[in-house]
């Protein structure tokens, strides 16, 4: 994806000038950190504008969250979606989890240099992060991409999200093929899928799981990661096909 159509596709949704140049300076920080480390698979920066920067933005420029609302992005990796969302949204407070300190470290020096005063990164596993009790019942939204199996996402993000917050999983699935198990273990931790007029109301666009936290998540969550992983082997994503 080049320059002028992603900053055409920036304009036509309302944004400014300066959240493209944020934008496009943050790409170039990737492409330089990517050569000394293993940030991203993409090779070139049209590639990167479109996998890490458009492909993750595009479900989400509409959203309708008054100031202050707090989100979490667990599992960041080098930053996307949380450090994109900061950048055009000022107003929203941004915490952006991994466990590699390597981009942690790196999404801690590009928030400095682009003044995101309105993003904390943190180096944590999932679940520990989870479990502390200062994170309980926090957030007002999760994002998480690229994270692994479904049944870790609805584990890790339910405990630290509100009552009424939502979970945005970037997945090519749909809420329709997934097996009957797994959605049983999200509505044991109090998530369940969201209606189109409640995606509507959160202002989420196009594919992706969206789930919205309508019960309470039980003190038991999360459980220890092997026990995570364990049942997660046991738990398939799909209905089986014929």
């Amino acid at each position: 994806m080049e320059q002028l159509e992603f900053r055409s596709f920036l304009e036509s949704k309302g944004f400014s000038s300066e959240s493209y140049d944020k934008l496009e300076l943050y790409l170039s920080m990737i492409d330089e950190a990517s050569k000394k480390f293993n940030l991203t698979g993409y090779k070139t920066k049209s590639d990167m504008r479109r996998g890490l920067i458009f492909d993750s933005i595009s479900p989400l420029t509409d959203l309708c969250v008054p100031r202050g609302t707090s989100f979490v992005d667990i599992g960041t990796g080098s930053g996307v979606p949380g450090v994109v969302l900061c950048i055009l949204f000022p107003f929203l407070n941004g915490v952006l989890v991994d466990s590699n300190n390597k981009k942690i470290d790196f999404i801690s020096e590009s928030a400095s240099k682009l003044c995101l005063s309105n993003l904390t990164a943190v180096s944590a596993r999932g679940e520990d992060f989870s479990l502390s009790k200062n994170n309980k019942e926090k957030f007002d939204f999760c994002v998480t991409k690229a994270f692994g199996p479904l049944y870790y996402s609805a584990e890790f993000s339910a405990p630290v999200l509100k009552e009424n917050g939502f979970l945005y999983i970037y997945s090519h699935l749909s809420e329709e093929v997934l097996s009957h198990v797994l959605k049983i273990h999200f509505s044991n931790v109090g998530l369940f899928p969201g209606s189109s007029e409640e995606r509507k109301t959160a202002g989420i666009s196009g594919k992706g799981l969206f789930w919205v936290k309508k019960n309470k998540t039980p003190s038991c969550y999360p459980r220890k990661f092997p026990i995570i992983k364990r049942e997660a082997s046991k738990t398939p994503e799909t209905i089986p096909s014929e």
